[in-house]
């Protein structure tokens, strides 16, 4: 070592000496890497490993090193004595392992700590520590695509039996309903059935062959409600009743939402003529429709979200007597008086109601249709 080197290494030794007083740490046993940049001593370290790392400087200068198996093994009885403590005060047993979601839920932190134990076997070595059974392992979940014979996703029937099974088993809360294909994101707990769709073309190629309605075709729904309840709510709460409002005024008066969705929605003279508005120059619209009525647009779309008849993938608009049966006033009156029933569904972006055998042995003649 020439005299430069026995310089600096003389000068390090002093340096951590100084740091390990200040910090409460044994003179004379050489601080972790870990240690030394958590007190803010970055610098120290650079050095250290400038001077070959911290096994050549520890021997330089004569200081033993941190013993890692021992720091290791204090980690595990530390986080064992700490798991017991944490299910003795739940009420849950202390001669197990417990899965890893019971600890999850009890303490977040504690999960991680153990999953960061070195070699990637935290649990087991918590589980040998404590002298417990290991942590039981996850069942698998009991639908796999071995379960089923070959061609059974062939036939719509088993198909949608499949897919109604998911939706009884999934949270209302994360998925659309009756009648409603579900999200990519609920498909993907059954794994099975999400690729079965996918090689079949996807949700909306599939949800029309097996009876619901499409995302797609639900979206649009969806958004054509909400902005027709909310044209309505402007209009009600302005002077400006049956005249479509200019999409700058509504951005310029806190009414974005509804500007975004009229543009998507084919734009102010488009929408204007569907729902017989006024445009707000004043101008004739060109595109006329005819007469019709927003607040019974509301009504019908209404009836439509808790009917849910589907149609080819699409939501379809109920019959006249349906529509008067679930409470909607004069409905069939209104509906000859706006173009009958195809012209009403296909203003509003629904599937007409089908023809159908109002036979007496028919109970729901929209369950019905001819051929």
């Amino acid at each position: 070592m020439s005299s430069k080197d026995a310089d600096m290494i003389e000068i390090l030794a002093t340096d951590l000496q100084v740091f390990c007083e200040v910090n409460g740490l044994p003179v004379g046993v050489m601080p972790t890497d870990v240690q030394l940049r958590r007190y803010g001593s970055s610098g120290l370290a650079r050095r250290i490993l400038m001077q070959g790392g911290y096994a050549k400087v520890s021997e330089s200068i004569g200081w033993d090193r941190i013993d890692q198996s021992l720091k290791a093994a204090e980690k595990v009885a530390d986080l064992a004595a700490l798991v017991e403590r944490t299910l003795t005060d739940a009420g849950l047993p202390t001669d197990r392992m417990p899965p890893k979601k019971t600890i999850r839920e009890l303490d977040t932190l504690l999960v991680n700590r153990i999953e960061c134990l070195p070699g990637g076997t935290g649990w087991q070595k918590i589980a040998d520590h404590l002298g417990w059974e290991p942590k039981p392992r996850q069942k698998r979940g009991k639908y796999t695509i071995a379960n089923f014979s070959p061609g059974y996703f062939d036939c719509a029937v088993n198909l949608r039996k499949e897919v109604e099974n998911l939706l009884e088993e999934t949270d209302d809360s994360l998925h659309e309903g009756r009648n409603i294909m579900p999200s990519i994101a609920v498909l993907r707990t059954k794994p099975f059935l999400l690729n079965t769709i996918r090689q079949m073309g996807g949700p909306d190629e599939v949800a029309p062959t097996i009876g619901l309605c499409s995302p797609s075709d639900w979206r649009y729904f969806r958004e054509f409600r909400t902005v027709l309840r909310l044209l309505n709510e402007y209009m009600e709460s302005t002077d400006a009743k049956g005249v479509m409002p200019k999409l700058r005024h509504l951005q310029q008066n806190g009414f974005e939402e509804l500007s975004r969705l009229i543009i998507r929605h084919g734009g102010s003279k488009a929408m204007a003529s569907r729902l017989d508005l006024k445009l707000p120059s004043g101008k004739p619209n060109d595109l006329y429709w005819g007469p019709f009525s927003l607040s019974f647009a509301l009504e019908v779309l209404d009836a439509c979200d808790t009917l849910r008849f589907v149609d080819r993938g699409m939501i379809r608009m109920p019959s006249s007597d349906t529509l008067v049966a679930f409470g909607v006033p004069n409905a069939d009156v209104l509906i000859q008086a706006y173009g009958g029933e195809d012209a009403v569904a296909r203003r509003l972006g629904l599937a007409p109601p089908p023809k159908y055998d109002a036979s007496p042995g028919s109970e729901n003649p929209q369950q019905c249709p001819r051929g």
